[in-house]
């Protein structure tokens, strides 16, 4: 008896079923062709494929544009919507905060004199209270670091107290869309010199905020005096978007 021919691969890639063309079976030339069905259906899967994920792409990026530009614009004060942002509580992020913050210069290697500027003077020396350059009223726009959005208006009034007393009475006031919004808080004097101030802020009990609109979280705060006159304002609170800002003396 007659062995059976060898199995070749024409049948395998075949699409066509047809019995016609097998007399090329010996050739390799259906083998060519049967490669070609596989590479369509491979393209035809990753054109398929794209649109899609084209489509769910810019579905996303537009609902993120959207949410991000509906709480940058009432997102305000103290904070708004404390609950709404991931990660709101101030809380958590207060421990990396703090250790992002550059520290002294380091000392210089063993043998070398530290220069003038890497000395301590009276201006970083710690305050035990409130030091008088800071008194009276400062004000200013405050932005918010995470969007880049207008975070309101700034007014912060500073009076004299100690370390662990409240020194500073806050507002800040937005209007967004037709809405008023202002939050008002206090802080206390946690620490600082006569250059820096570090205060802890919190809900005022004494002045209502703008009801459901404001964070009730305690956050940090950071208050610089520059060269120019100005004072820094720098706020820890992410629930509130870092709002930051630049305030002048105003009338007191």
């Amino acid at each position: 008896p007659t062995a059976p021919p060898p199995p070749t691969h024409a049948g395998t890639y075949r699409q066509d079923g047809g019995g016609g063309h097998g007399g090329h079976g010996g050739s390799g030339l259906p083998g060519q062709r049967g490669g070609d069905p596989r590479l369509s259906l491979t393209v035809s899967a990753e054109n398929r494929q794209t649109p899609g994920e084209r489509r769910g792409r810019r579905v996303s990026c537009t609902v993120a544009l959207a949410v991000a530009g509906a709480l940058a614009a009432v997102t305000i004060g103290t904070g708004l919507l404390d609950g709404l942002f991931p990660g709101g509580d101030a809380d958590r992020d207060r421990g990396t905060d703090a250790a992002a913050t550059p520290s002294r210069t380091a000392s210089p290697p063993t043998g070398e004199k530290p220069t003038p500027s890497e000395s301590d003077d009276a201006s970083e020396a710690p305050a035990a209270a409130l030091p008088k350059a800071y008194v009276g009223t400062w004000k200013g726009p405050v932005t918010e670091k995470t969007t880049g959005q207008p975070h309101g208006t700034l007014t912060a009034v500073f009076t004299e107290g100690k370390r662990g007393e409240r020194v500073v009475r806050m507002s800040t006031t937005i209007s967004q869309l037709g809405i008023t919004v202002t939050c008002n808080s206090v802080g206390t004097l946690a620490s600082g010199t006569a250059k820096e101030l570090n205060i802890r802020e919190a809900t005022d009990p004494d002045r209502p905020s703008t009801p459901g609109l404001c964070t009730t979280t305690e956050a940090d705060l950071v208050f610089r005096l520059a060269d120019d006159g100005t004072l820094d304002y720098r706020s820890k609170e992410r629930a509130a978007g870092l709002p930051y800002g630049k305030l002048t003396r105003s009338g007191d």
